[in-house]
């Protein structure tokens, strides 16, 4: 799932929006509180998350990363902003250790299995 511009703005603070503003050309809602600024932003279909992002420091993507529960590791800007706009086929942690867990439970009932069916061949015979 892709990021949205409200995620991506409600984990900066309100300098580093407005920075962002600058950066962008965007100067004339830099007067805004962050409530409105963000409620503004999230509306701009003119402003794309990758056009946002790529704006972002490595430490911003990996904390960005982090809060969306994606995996934060790598030193390359494009492999994080790829994860956050959903182009990276890897799943959030919490999804994948979950998954994890079932399949080594799936995997301990299928060698059980496997155990029982060796045992019942082997007196079959």
């Amino acid at each position: 799932m892709s990021i949205t511009r409200r995620q991506i703005f409600e984990n900066l603070t309100l300098a580093r929006t407005r920075d962002l503003l600058t950066t962008l050309g965007i100067d004339s809602m830099t007067d805004l509180n962050k409530a409105d600024l963000i409620d503004k932003l999230s509306r701009k279909s003119s402003l794309k998350p990758e056009m946002v992002l790529n704006e972002f420091k490595r430490d911003e993507l990996k904390a960005l990363c982090e809060a969306q529960g994606l995996d934060s590791s790598g030193r390359e800007k494009p492999l994080l902003i790829d994860r956050l706009l959903g182009k990276d086929e890897q799943m959030p942690h919490h999804v994948a250790e979950k998954l994890a867990t079932y399949q080594q439970t799936d995997l301990m009932c299928f060698m059980q299995k496997l155990g029982d069916l060796k045992v019942y061949t082997e007196r079959s015979w």
